[in-house]
């Protein structure tokens, strides 16, 4: 199906996994998926609410992050299209290969974890346009508000360290 992004959300669940291990990162889970509910409950009850306004708002913020993080993956593609000049010494060269091997799994993650993030952000305009337009008010609305906060803010934060340590690597010289 063209719009099944099921894949997405399983290859961004992939990148949450520690270095060598088959299994989902307990810590990553909690910090990404529990935490946001923690938080929205907490919200919830030390009386956090969130507006009509800023159901509006929210609209325009997650548009807005959909079209900037489908520009920074052609700004990374670019990155992935970059021509390396190979070394003449094979010892330099091995080392070339390794750093493009390790840039193009790191490249591999940040592309599946924005892809992820425009997924949300999707899924985040048309929730909030339904609460803007059905003006529910309650635990549900707010729980649910919430939530797509939290977790967006930290998958941002995943993708920003992630490009940095993408970045820093590109600085490095090749031998």
């Amino acid at each position: 199906m063209k719009i099944d992004v099921t894949h997405i959300v399983r290859s961004h669940l992939d990148t949450l996994r520690d270095e060598g291990e088959a299994r989902l990162s307990r810590e990553d889970f909690l910090l990404f998926f529990i935490l946001p509910a923690l938080a929205a409950v907490i919200a919830f009850f030390v009386g956090l609410r969130i507006d009509q306004g800023a159901f509006g708002v929210s609209i325009s913020a997650f548009a807005i992050f959909a079209a900037l993080l489908l520009n920074v993956q052609i700004a990374l593609f670019s990155i992935l299209q970059r021509e390396w000049t190979p070394s003449d010494d094979p010892n330099i060269r091995a080392i070339q290969k390794e750093k493009r091997a390790e840039r193009r799994e790191l490249l591999r993650e940040v592309n599946t974890n924005i892809s992820y993030l425009i997924v949300v952000s999707c899924i985040a305009i048309t929730v909030f346009l339904l609460f803007y337009v059905l003006k529910p008010d309650g635990f549900f609305a707010q729980f649910v508000s919430t939530y797509i906060y939290v977790h967006f803010v930290l998958s941002l934060l995943m993708v920003i360290k992630r490009s940095h340590a993408l970045f820093q690597k590109e600085y490095e010289t090749e031998d």
